[in-house]
């Protein structure tokens, strides 16, 4: 009988998502890693990791949108872990509209990578979404990073963290096998001075893409099953929290907290891109210091019904005191 550890590991029932939480984690537990060796260089500074939902009428998630400073400059790094190709929507097309969303919020220079994790997903991956209608060119771009084309010998040496999950599923030295070449992944990762508890992470997540190439028993007889389970990412990847398995029943809670937490996220974006328009209209239609003056009034206004009724009189009112004359009202009913 399959164990719970080997059900994880196999591929035929493991949600997509599962390859995406143990892609994740390593990315965003050491983020300079991964984008080291996607920029080519070293010469950047990380600022943040920015949350990747996008609020429309349906919720978009992509999975890595991080903000940092490149040459000084501000530019967002956006990546797609695929472990497969996309169907029905082409992957072209899915991203486009993601980076038109992002681009559309942050309005900031984007860098877009679709890294596929396995062989032969994304071989006919264009990497550029390209529309010719007449009198309308719209071309969106993007890097392709396929993991098994590259060589995996040098990134292993470097023993950069966060990309030590991944190099499994680069191509091995000449001559050894898939299995091999993960078990020297998992000595190199388990020599590496760091806390005993984000090496659990990382053979954790390492175990789980590894499962991409290799049979789940093959994983397990590398990767010890009790060594796995003392880290947080196999909570995650067997849909529980640590606090789950010590309170049976939570689960249903934690599915209702996400999609309130959703639903919550929807809300917030959609009042950020009212204030975010308000502010415009206000900057072209008066004076811009007294639009700026009122941002922090805006902030404080909770109801996006009531901010879009400001949006509204800002549009059409002759001066900036019918503005906040609408806004006032808005305010007192409210209170």
């Amino acid at each position: 009988m399959e164990n719970q550890t080997e059900h994880i590991f196999d591929v035929t029932n493991t949600p997509k998502n599962r390859a995406d939480i143990a892609a994740k984690h390593a990315a965003q537990a050491f983020p300079n890693d991964m984008l080291q060796m996607l920029l080519g260089t070293a010469d950047f500074e990380f600022v943040q990791q920015l949350e990747s939902e996008l609020p429309t009428v349906d919720v978009r998630l992509m999975d890595s949108l991080t903000k940092i400073l490149l040459r000084g400059e501000p530019t967002l790094i956006h990546r797609e872990y695929q472990t497969g190709d996309s169907h029905p929507i082409p992957v072209e097309r899915r991203n486009a509209g993601y980076l038109g969303r992002v681009h559309e919020r942050f309005g900031l220079p984007i860098i877009s990578y679709v890294i596929y994790l396995r062989e032969p997903a994304g071989r006919r991956d264009p990497g550029v979404y390209l529309q010719k209608a007449p009198g309308s060119l719209f071309i969106v771009q993007y890097n392709v990073v396929r993991l098994y084309e590259l060589a995996g010998e040098p990134i292993l040496e470097a023993q950069l963290p966060g990309l030590m999950p991944f190099v499994p599923l680069m191509k091995p030295p000449i001559g050894m096998d898939a299995a091999a070449w993960l078990q020297q992944c998992v000595d190199v990762t388990q020599q590496l001075e760091l806390d005993a508890s984000l090496i659990d992470n990382l053979l954790m997540s390492t175990g789980a893409l590894g499962s991409l190439i290799l049979p789940p028993e093959t994983v397990i007889s590398i990767i010890s099953e009790e060594l796995m389970k003392k880290s947080p990412v196999y909570q995650l990847l067997s849909g529980e929290t640590e606090e789950a398995a010590r309170q049976n029943g939570l689960q249903q809670g934690l599915q209702q907290g996400r999609q309130e937490g959703i639903e919550i996220g929807i809300i917030q974006g959609a009042r950020e891109t009212t204030i975010d328009t308000l502010m415009r209209v206000l900057e072209v239609r008066f004076q811009l210091q007294e639009a700026q003056a009122l941002k922090p009034v805006f902030e404080a206004v909770t109801d996006v019904q009531h901010l879009k009724q400001v949006l509204d009189t800002a549009i059409q009112a002759p001066d900036l005191d019918a503005v906040i004359q609408t806004l006032t009202q808005n305010r007192t009913e409210t209170s």
